[in-house]
């Protein structure tokens, strides 16, 4: 995987994802071009950057990426991931990106 991520229509994106990238500029922010190769190679980050730059989706893409790979989860199983949420925008934000996604 390359060190940064250039453009969104990169193969590296499930098809499932495509819709959801439809909804964001069409070109990844330095943030995201950066965090999402580490992420989706299994590396931890701490990402820095200012308020709209795109963190958010940086880290969601990888943990929708995963959870999509999971096998169907039996009762009393989960959660795939988790993503701590600090206030009502973006909850907001990341409920309005996981409408994309089919599970």
């Amino acid at each position: 995987m390359s060190a940064h991520v250039s453009r969104w229509s990169s193969e590296r994106f499930a098809v499932s994802i495509k819709p959801l990238l439809q909804s964001v500029p069409s070109k990844p922010t330095p943030i995201q071009s950066q965090a999402i190769p580490a992420i989706m190679n299994g590396r931890d980050l701490i990402g820095i950057a200012k308020t709209g730059s795109g963190k958010t989706i940086a880290f969601l893409l990888p943990m929708f990426r995963h959870i999509m790979d999971q096998r169907a989860l039996e009762e009393g199983e989960g959660p795939i991931g988790t993503k701590l949420l600090f206030s009502e925008l973006l909850i907001s934000r990341v409920f309005f990106y996981s409408t994309f996604i089919e599970v």
